[in-house]
């Protein structure tokens, strides 16, 4: 009887103990959550009131700038205007301005002609003005308006809406903005670094350890807007090997800082329509789980096996096989600029038409004698519609930037600018140089009502005199100057993406331009450019011609 109220006691005892320690336990827990929960909230609150921070400065930029008279450029204006809007709207709903729905609805009250305090005339408010943006919405499209801003000419000419806090807040959006933003952010102090003037907002904000950082990403497009800035702050110092600098448009692969000597060639990429300088040069890697190419190797590349090499996937094939290949100090720059099939997904009708080749290269040849390229001898790699670029290009040139096709050849030799007179050699891959048949079926009814091409389209036709015409002066520098031509050509089809269909992009009696040596690879339109591995076809057939030609010099 005895040991039964032992063991009782003992089993009482024992629950009442471990009731006890369970509720322990259960309010340490609550008080940590608790903890836990007050101090998100302060990192939230605290995060809520940089965000508003920063798109408070960039808002005041914008408004400076609309409100300024120097402002001439109407796509820059359309994009400040609906990027300050949103902007606003965001600042409201946070309550950092005066504003919101329930101010909304309280005017919205008051101006209503109400009749029978039933019916009124006034429409309710909009929904979108009573949704508020997020804040990812309004940083992008606040940095894009910037962008665009810092892309014109004038924009420090009286217009100078870069302060040191505007500075400062798309310090934090490379911080931290996104992957939309960031890069965006990158371009438009790479732009602001052309000016030297303004390269005080940039050291006096500690923004050079992060564009050094930024420098070092695997990303291309991290570093190379990076690279630009770093590069623009050198320009005309005593570190800086070449004069120039890089304004928008173009990107600099191989910087002429990381070659002992000073650069002996300047090698140009060219991309085509949809295609861009951060992407249209990566390699096409089947191979997807290994690692891209670390920025720690690219400076080492020529003293790592070739087994080392290849077990890494590149984003920048011309970077970091082809410069390392020649073993020659060359400079390898990457032109960049906005080139669509069709209308649809444009904010401004000025993008949704386009551009023609001559608006294309007038910007281009900017760009080009900006970064200092016609100092010394220039190879031209080439894809598709860029390769139609290049030569407008060097038509410009020679004809000393005028628009008269019926010039005579003598008199284009003895004009010659620097870009056409340096010219050593051309590398084009499938180039559409009598245009393509493609484009004549995108431009003829009904498919012109449905897939609204642009001009860029339009000018790529069969029957668009000006090809001719560029491609005739071309043949003409070819011969008078002996420059060595390579054209390649994809003997597959590609499947587009919208369609779904097998197209082959350029057929083979349009691309010959019949000059120099003409073959056909076994790949795609779009992967002419991507080779697979560095013993692929496309790459070995471009790097033994460079060094053939390069040979010569």
């Amino acid at each position: 009887m005895g040991s039964k109220l032992r063991t009782g006691a003992a089993i009482l005892i024992g629950g009442t103990v471990g009731h006890q320690l369970k509720k322990h336990h259960e309010a340490v827990h609550q008080i940590s959550e608790m903890s836990q929960t007050s101090d998100n909230k302060e990192t939230i609150l605290l995060q809520q009131k940089e965000n508003c921070k920063t798109i408070s400065k960039i808002s005041h930029g914008l408004k400076e700038f609309t409100s300024s008279s120097a402002s001439k450029n109407t796509v820059a204006e359309l994009y400040a205007e609906n990027a300050k809007l949103l902007c606003q709207r965001y600042l409201v709903h946070e309550r950092v301005e005066v504003g919101g729905p329930d101010v909304w609805l309280a005017e919205w009250l008051a101006d209503a002609e109400w009749v029978d305090t039933v019916d009124c005339w006034l429409p309710p408010p909009s929904w979108s003005a009573l949704t508020p943006p997020s804040y990812l919405a309004a940083l992008s499209c606040g940095v894009r308006a910037l962008w665009y801003i810092s892309c014109c000419r004038d924009f420090c000419k009286g217009n100078s809406i870069f302060t040191k806090d505007l500075v400062k807040a798309l310090k934090r959006v490379i911080e931290g903005g996104g992957a939309k933003a960031t890069p965006m952010a990158l371009k438009v102090l790479a732009n602001i670094a052309v000016h030297p003037e303004h390269h005080h907002l940039i050291h006096d904000t500690g923004l050079v350890d992060i564009l050094t950082t930024c420098a070092d990403h695997h990303h291309p497009y991290i570093f190379l807007p990076a690279w630009r800035a770093l590069h623009n702050l050198k320009a005309g110092t005593a570190a800086s090997r070449c004069t120039g600098v890089f304004i928008e448009g173009i990107y600099p692969f191989v910087l002429p800082e990381e070659e002992e000597e000073v650069p002996l060639i300047d090698i140009v990429l060219v991309h085509g329509i949809e295609g861009g300088a951060p992407w249209t040069w990566r390699q096409r890697d089947a191979d997807t789980d290994r690692p891209l190419f670390p920025q720690s190797l690219r400076r080492m590349i020529k003293n790592l096996k070739e087994e080392e090499v290849d077990q890494y996937s590149t984003c920048c094939w011309p970077l970091d096989w082809l410069a390392p290949a020649l073993d020659l100090p060359v400079r390898v720059l990457a032109l960049d600029f906005h080139a669509r099939w069709w209308r649809w997904g444009c904010d401004s009708h000025e993008e949704s038409a386009g551009k023609s080749l001559s608006s294309h290269s007038q910007d281009m040849r900017q760009a080009l004698e900006a970064a200092g390229v016609g100092e010394r001898p220039i190879v031209w790699i080439t894809h598709s519609m860029g390769g139609l670029v290049m030569k407008q290009i060097l038509m410009e040139d020679q004809q000393g930037a005028t628009s008269h096709a019926n010039v005579s050849e003598d008199l284009l030799q003895k004009n010659g600018g620097p870009l056409a007179k340096q010219t050593l050699a051309a590398v084009f891959c499938s180039v559409p140089h009598h245009g393509s048949s493609l484009a004549n079926a995108i431009t003829t009814w009904p498919f012109i009502l449905v897939l609204q091409p642009t001009c860029e389209i339009w000018e790529m036709r069969t029957d668009n005199p000006q090809l001719e015409v560029i491609h005739k002066l071309f043949l003409s520098l070819a011969k008078e100057q002996q420059v060595a031509v390579l054209s390649l050509l994809e003997s597959e089809p590609t499947q587009h993406g919208m369609i779904w269909w097998d197209l082959h992009f350029v057929l083979p009696h349009l691309a010959d331009p019949g000059v120099g040596e003409f073959c056909e690879v076994e790949t795609t339109h779009r992967d002419i450019c991507k080779p697979a591995n560095r013993k692929g076809d496309v790459y070995q057939k471009i790097l033994h011609f460079l060094k053939e030609t390069l040979d010569q010099i």
